[in-house]
């Protein structure tokens, strides 16, 4: 769902310059931002302040949904686990080797 600009609101002086604050909504979710300028922006400052912005919101939304899809690190009992199998495995295996090394032949 595209990013929509819901409001652009809270202009406020500030002791080191300007504050406005912008809500962007994606999916019913708000995203509440704080642009900074160093003096009241015009409207043409503001207009281009809320594009940037924008974009930055829809890139951190692309890429939490990119991190989702990344599947969790394995917890430690599954690697014991695994650890377990592959010691079973190469036991198997050398018993294998040392039967097929002193002519012993597997049934």
């Amino acid at each position: 769902m595209p990013v929509t600009l819901k409001s652009v609101w809270g202009h406020t002086v500030r002791p080191w310059g300007y504050e406005v604050r912008v809500d962007f909504e994606d999916a019913g979710v708000i995203h509440n931002e704080v642009l900074t300028f160093p003096k009241e922006p015009d409207a043409k400052g503001l207009d281009d302040a809320v594009l940037s912005r924008k974009s930055t919101v829809e890139s951190r939304i692309a890429l939490e949904a990119a991190e989702s899809l990344i599947p969790p690190p394995p917890t430690v009992d599954e690697l014991l686990t695994k650890v377990a199998k592959l010691g079973a495995e190469k036991v198997a295996l050398m018993k294998e080797i040392a039967d097929l090394k002193y002519g012993k032949v597997a049934k």
